[in-house]
């Protein structure tokens, strides 16, 4: 049975390793030491109801290793590109992982979802959500979302997207009876996840924004 294997990308301090133990063990710990590589074997359960084998690599935001980086890019199935909407040079860096993603995988590789973390801190947010939008339909981004590992919000529906897309491009799956990720327990925070045109970003966001509090965007 073939191992899922998503690769986390992201400059430091954008909170990778903060949303992947809030979706693994529901934790969440406002300080965390630098990554250099962490490497997570579990069970999870798809969306069909089969039990799969996934590997979460959480990578250095560093970079101080470029070959291992690569090595990752070259192996890894899925990828999650992750920025802080509170650091504006984060963002860039995520595109440029992006399009580093691209070049090692191939310029038609559409399994790369961008994350914009930290949503919970409205007060000093410096990259908005209609100027992520803008530029990935521009630039033909196939998913986006915005999440906060402190508040739990978004990151079951994060890798719901993984794993719906995985059940979709591939049966090797297995049954397995073992534990189900806890549910998502958000009081005050909300998501939906809508198509976007090319001709109607402003109209979506606006949308969302009356609709929900915080959104999820897979653009078509």
């Amino acid at each position: 049975m073939r191992q899922l294997r998503i690769v986390f990308l992201g400059a430091e301090r954008v909170g990778k390793t903060s949303i992947i133990k809030q979706f693994l063990y529901g934790s969440f710990q406002e300080a965390t030491e630098p990554t250099l590589e962490n490497c997570y074997n579990e069970t999870v359960c798809l969306p069909n109801g089969l039990f799969q084998q996934v590997q979460i690599i959480d990578t250095s935001g560093s970079n101080e290793f470029p070959a291992m980086q690569d090595l990752n890019i070259r192996n890894g199935d899925d990828f999650v590109v992750v920025y802080a909407v509170d650091d504006p040079q984060s963002f860039h860096q995520a595109h440029s992982l992006i399009k580093k993603v691209k070049d090692i995988k191939g310029k038609d590789f559409s399994r790369i979802i961008l994350v914009g973390n930290k949503i919970d801190k409205t007060n000093s947010r410096k990259v908005t959500t209609e100027e992520v939008l803008k530029k990935s339909v521009t630039e033909e981004m196939l998913c986006f979302t915005e999440t906060s590992a402190k508040l739990n919000c978004n990151i079951r529906c994060l890798f719901q997207i993984i794993l719906r897309n995985y059940v979709k491009s591939d049966d090797l799956y297995f049954k397995k009876k073992t534990r189900k990720i806890s549910k998502c327990k958000v009081k005050s925070f909300s998501g939906s996840c809508v198509k976007a045109r090319k001709t109607s970003v402003q109209s979506l966001v606006y949308s969302l924004y009356t609709k929900n509090n915080y959104i999820n965007v897979c653009p078509a």
